[in-house]
């Protein structure tokens, strides 16, 4: 059996677990190229088998990351240290991979090598990688922060993709009795900005709102990413400040059912929106087509 809470550092969750995600995926990555490097056979045969390698070792690489991170307790000075790491290590990744594109794309103008191409690409997808690799490491370490609050698999799974905030969102704020923290950050700057963060409520308010805000404005870019997170900020506040006795032991009942009713409708107007968008498509592809012949 595993140790409940060995501690590590911050860097092993920041840096090295997404790592080794990237270079498992490595593996991927080669099989990728094999089509393109040897078209003759790129038959739909090899094709599916590339595709369920590719499936098969995916999932291998997550379950190892998953498994690698912390499963037992995350209390919230840790989970506030983790939280953050993931948000500004995701932000440096992104803008990391943007440049390489970028100077990939120049460069490819200049030149025509092969080898330099096959080069520059594969930088390009480990740097992706790792960034899947950081964001999945987020999403277990949030999950798992889920759990403790009291919410069962299936009302995180049910949450998912848009409220999923709402899930792990108590955990960053609420603040625990306990300074018991099983994370060791050797960074002084980071270990400062953490206890400030952590010291009182204003302060752990204020940097969530900026790191998500931040996030969201350099990532996506949408007005709707904006303002959908403050809007589950004030609904979680209104609910946490009227709850009684205690927000965290009432979690798992009305404001999870909240999420998940909100997720459900998100959800469903997504893929109503999707199949609308399809049917316009294709309704004018045939009209086209009529009109023509």
């Amino acid at each position: 059996m595993k140790p409940a809470n060995k501690q590590t550092t911050l860097k092993t969750w920041l840096f090295t677990r997404p790592l080794q995600f990237a270079l498992r995926m490595l593996i991927l990555i080669a099989i990728a190229w094999v089509p393109r490097l040897f078209p003759i056979i790129s038959i739909p045969l090899v094709n599916y088998g590339i595709l369920a390698m590719a499936i098969g070792i995916f999932v291998w690489a997550a379950y190892k990351l998953a498994k690698s991170l912390p499963l037992k307790e995350i209390p919230q000075k840790d989970f506030v240290a983790l939280t953050n790491g993931y948000r500004i290590t995701i932000i440096v990744t992104f803008f990391i991979l943007f440049g390489e594109s970028t100077f990939a794309h120049r460069s490819l103008i200049a030149t025509s090598s092969p080898l330099f191409i096959i080069i520059f690409e594969i930088i390009e997808n480990f740097i992706a990688m790792f960034f899947l690799g950081t964001g999945l490491s987020s999403f277990c370490v949030k999950y798992r922060r889920a759990r403790l609050m009291g919410l069962s698999p299936w009302q995180i799974i049910l949450t998912l993709p848009f409220t999923f905030i709402m899930s792990w969102m108590p955990g960053y704020l609420i603040e625990e009795k306990s300074t018991k923290s099983n994370i060791q950050i050797n960074s002084n700057w980071y270990s400062r900005f953490n206890k400030w963060t952590t010291e009182n409520s204003v302060n752990t308010t204020f940097v969530f709102l900026f790191l998500i805000l931040l996030s969201n404005v350099l990532l996506i870019r949408n007005t709707a990413a904006l303002l959908f997170p403050l809007i589950l900020f004030l609904i979680f506040s209104m609910w946490n400040s009227t709850s009684k006795p205690n927000f965290k032991t009432n979690m798992k009942r009305g404001y999870a059912w909240f999420a998940i009713i909100v997720n459900v409708i998100l959800v469903a107007w997504t893929v109503y929106t999707m199949y609308q968008i399809f049917i316009m498509q294709h309704g004018a592809i045939i009209a086209d087509v009529v009109t023509k012949g």
